[in-house]
C-alpha cells in the first residue's frame, strides 16, 4: 500500500462534527491524535508534563504562576508549533494553513478574535470546545521568557 492509499485509508475512518464558531460560521472539526504525537516527540515530553500541572491549578491565578516560573522560552515555542498544527489537523474545512500559500485556506488573521480563541480552545481540549485545560488556556497578563539559567524576565 502506498502512503498516498493509506492516508485516504486513514481520513476516511476520522471522525469530523460540525461546530459553530461564535460568528455563527460552520467549520467540519475533527480531534487530533495527541496520543501518537506524544509517543512521536511532536509534543515534547518535557512540556507535556508542564502542560499537565498548569491543568491541574485550582484556579487561574494559579496556572499562570506556574507557567511564569516553570516554562522556558523553548516551552513556549514549542508550545506555539504544537498550537499551530492543531489547528492546521483539526480544521478540515475549511481547512487553516499558517504561514501557507494555499488559496482555500485560512490564515489566522483571516479569522476574527472570537472565533480563533473558540477554535483555540476547541483544539486544546480535544473537541470538548473549553471544557478542559480550561486554566492552561488562561493568559497571565505578564509573560515570563525563561533563560538559561532558570530565571524568568517578565515582559
Amino acid at each position: 500500500m502506498k502512503a498516498e492509499e493509506y492516508k485516504k485509508l486513514a481520513s476516511a475512518k476520522q471522525v469530523t462534527e460540525e461546530v459553530t464558531l461564535p460568528s455563527g460560521a460552520v467549520f467540519k472539526m475533527r480531534v487530533a491524535p495527541i496520543q501518537n504525537w506524544v509517543q512521536t516527540g511532536v509534543l515534547p515530553a518535557s512540556l507535556t508534563y508542564k502542560m499537565q500541572v498548569v491543568a491541574q491549578a485550582k484556579a487561574p491565578e494559579e496556572a499562570a504562576q506556574i507557567v511564569i516560573e516553570t516554562f522556558t522560552e523553548e516551552d513556549y515555542v514549542a508550545q506555539q508549533t504544537l498550537s499551530r498544527k492543531l489547528l492546521e489537523f483539526c480544521c478540515v474545512e475549511p481547512k487553516i494553513s499558517v504561514g501557507g500559500d494555499d488559496p482555500d485556506a485560512l490564515q489566522p488573521e483571516d479569522i476574527t478574535p472570537d472565533d480563533f480563541q473558540f477554535l483555540s480552545k476547541w483544539v486544546w481540549s480535544g473537541g470538548k470546545a473549553g471544557e478542559s485545560l480550561e486554566t492552561f488556556r488562561k493568559q497571565p497578563r505578564k509573560r515570563a521568557v525563561g533563560r538559561s539559567n532558570g530565571a524568568a524576565v517578565q515582559h
